[in-house]
């Protein structure tokens, strides 16, 4: 499955250059979750904002990206539950 991710906190304009395509394992859903095949997707200036850390006061707010650990960013999706 193909994915976007940040591995760092990018500095503020510019997200757009640090957002990266990379190959992820197809996530197994819990008990209560479902999977969702995405056919569109979007990045807002609140995912934005989010990443970047300049949301709410410029308070960081989520997990901090890591290479280990990296963030997709984005929730705003349209696509089939599989």
């Amino acid at each position: 499955m193909q994915g976007i991710i940040i591995t760092h906190r990018p500095k503020k304009g510019e997200l757009a250059s640090d957002l990266q395509m990379t190959t992820m394992p197809r996530p197994n859903p819990k008990k209560n979750e479902v999977l969702v095949k995405v056919l569109f997707s979007t990045i807002a200036i609140d995912d934005i904002n989010i990443a970047e850390g300049s949301a709410f006061g410029s308070m960081p707010v989520g997990p901090k990206p890591t290479y280990d650990k990296p963030v997709t960013p984005g929730i705003e999706l349209s696509g089939v539950i599989e």
